[in-house]
């Protein structure tokens, strides 16, 4: 073990270019494969649903994934339901679609929920 001062200066300068001497440019991170394409929509359920119409509503949107899956054999995205009314929550409902495939399969999912349900006016 060294000693004294310059021992001292001489293990530290050691110990600092073998421990930098590793560390190199950092890989840039691994970009996705394929972006993802988002859309949403908000539609109306009326002023004070009832758990029924809010069960069908989510079926609806059930069935026109899988009409878009169907439709779309490659169709690879997801979709997300959450309220969206002032007063009373689920008077409308923004509905979001995330895809990875392309914006098309969401405008076809979204265009089949429209088909059901209305807009919310906003």
């Amino acid at each position: 073990m060294p000693r004294g001062r310059a021992g001292y200066c001489a293990l530290t300068a050691c110990a600092v270019l073998c421990g930098c001497a590793g560390a190199g440019p950092r890989p840039a991170p691994a970009q996705a494969a394929e972006t993802e394409r988002q859309a949403q929509r908000v539609f109306a359920l009326g002023e004070n649903p009832s758990d029924r119409q809010i069960e069908a509503f989510a079926s609806a949107l059930g069935g026109c994934y899988r009409r878009a899956i169907l439709l779309h054999s490659g169709a690879k995205f997801s979709y997300t339901m959450s309220p969206d009314g002032a007063s009373v929550p689920f008077s409308s409902a923004v509905v979001g679609c995330a895809a990875r495939s392309s914006a098309r399969d969401c405008e076809v999912f979204l265009d089949c929920v429209g088909g059901k349900y209305a807009p919310a006016r906003r």
